[in-house]
C-alpha cells in the first residue's frame, strides 16, 4: 500500500509515493495532470499505479522558507499543511543514501499538531474498496 502526495507546482501534480511504513520514505513517481486529483477509482493490473487510488485528505499548503523550486532542486522543501488530517509545518528531504537518489524522507516538524502517538490509517476499508470502479484514471501522466 503506498500514500500519495500532491504538491500542486503550476501545472502538473508533483507525486511522491510513500509507503506505508511509519518512517514515511517516499520516491518520487511520474507527474500527474490536475484532472487525477479528485479521481478516485481502481487502476487495472498491468498499468502504471495499479492498485486502489482513494484521497485520504485534502486541503490547501503553503510554501515555508522562500521559493518551492529552488527548494526542490536542493533537495529540501518546506512546506506547512492545512487539510482535514494532516496540518502543520512538514518538509520533504532528498535521501542521500537512497536506493537510487530519487527517495524522499517525509519530516513532520515539531509544532502545535505534531502528536507523538499519532498513526498513520488507511481509507481503504472493504466499504470504500466496495465503491470504487475498476478504471484507467482520467489522463496519462508524464
Amino acid at each position: 500500500m503506498s500514500y500519495e502526495s500532491q504538491v500542486k507546482r503550476v501545472c502538473p501534480l508533483r507525486h511522491s509515493s510513500a509507503t506505508s511504513d511509519p518512517r514515511w520514505d517516499s520516491e518520487r513517481v511520474p507527474n500527474h495532470s490536475l484532472d487525477y486529483g479528485s479521481w478516485e477509482g481502481i487502476i487495472p493490473e498491468g498499468d502504471y499505479g495499479a492498485g486502489a487510488v482513494a484521497i485520504w485528505d485534502e486541503g490547501e499548503y503553503g510554501v515555508a522558507d522562500g521559493d518551492a523550486e529552488e527548494q526542490w532542486k536542493r533537495g529540501s522543501l518546506s512546506f506547512e499543511l492545512r487539510g482535514r488530517i494532516l496540518k502543520g509545518a512538514f518538509s520533504l528531504v532528498r535521501m542521500s543514501q537512497g536506493e537510487t537518489g530519487k527517495e524522499w524522507l517525509l519530516i513532520k516538524r515539531k509544532d502545535r499538531y505534531a502528536r507523538g502517538d499519532w498513526k498513520l490509517r488507511s481509507v481503504l476499508t472493504p466499504q470504500k474498496l466496495s465503491q470504487l470502479k475498476k478504471e484507467r484514471p482520467p489522463c496519462p501522466m508524464e
